[in-house]
């Protein structure tokens, strides 16, 4: 059990750097990007997994955006930040940063990205409207009509003044149970990470996979020739099995037949 809350753990921290490692384009990119991820999920209380979801769909849209990788991470604390603030549970934040992250992917907020961060993200919402300078009220109009674009929430995750107060804001929030079960899962995802890397896991993991899938197609001609002779086999002895039924039937039939006779 313990092996495999450490390999599965270990999978999650090297699929979230494979994808790192895609949306930054290289391996120093990549190493910087992770660090700021655990930063930000230290900080803001928040799973590593979700941070850094957020952090590559934004990293991955940095161009499009108009951002830097660096602007990438501020915009991702502040909305970790606003979601804490705004008082979402860990799965109302998981949900939250799910969506916000299809709305960067696709380049727009609307639809049910929209209604669920309206329902779970309301300061995130406030912080939005302020950035675009409009009443709160009117943004599902523009959600619908796709006018609030992915640059848009890029530059109201990046503007100084409403992170400062988001930042004041957060300051004031305590520490629950919940962070506290949080700040563990994410230490206990680093250790199991440095720990298979310590043991070379994933290299190992992919020599092995390598090998088992050489030896499989090695053997595939032996298993069909293995089959072929089982075929022959059993037609060599269908027949002689056939006619032992029939000959086993036979007898017993007559027994059968004669079974009151034989018992009287």
């Amino acid at each position: 059990a313990l092996a495999t809350a450490i390999t599965g753990t270990s999978d999650k921290m090297a699929e979230l750097e494979a994808r790192m490692l895609n949306a930054t384009g290289s391996q120093a990119a990549m190493a910087a990007g992770m660090s700021s991820v655990v930063q930000i999920a230290n900080q803001t209380r928040n799973g590593i997994a979700e941070v850094g979801a957020l952090y590559t769909k934004m990293a991955q849209n940095a161009g499009n955006l108009g951002i830097t990788l660096d602007q990438a991470g501020v915009a991702t604390r502040t909305f970790a930040m606003a979601l804490k603030v705004g008082g979402a549970s860990a799965q109302e934040a998981q949900s939250s940063i799910l969506q916000l992250s299809q709305a960067m992917a696709s380049g727009v907020l609307q639809g049910d990205e929209f209604k669920l961060l309206a329902e779970n993200s309301p300061v995130f919402m406030q912080l939005l409207a302020d950035s675009m300078g409009v009443p709160l009220g009117t943004l599902k109009a523009l959600g619908s009509e796709g006018k609030i674009t992915g640059e848009q929430i890029a530059k109201a995750l990046t503007d100084p003044k409403l992170i400062a107060d988001i930042e004041k804001r957060f300051g004031r929030i305590p520490v629950t149970f919940a962070d506290i079960r949080t700040s563990v899962g994410n230490s206990a995802m680093q250790m199991a990470a440095s720990l298979a890397k310590g043991l070379d896991f994933q290299d190992s993991l992919a020599v092995g996979l390598a090998k088992f899938n050489e030896w499989t197609a090695s053997i595939l001609p032996t298993v069909q020739a293995f089959g072929a002779q089982l075929r022959e086999a059993f037609s060599t002895i269908a027949p002689v099995v056939s006619t032992l039924a029939g000959i086993a039937g036979t007898a017993l039939n007559l027994i059968l037949a004669n079974l009151g006779n034989i018992t009287k």
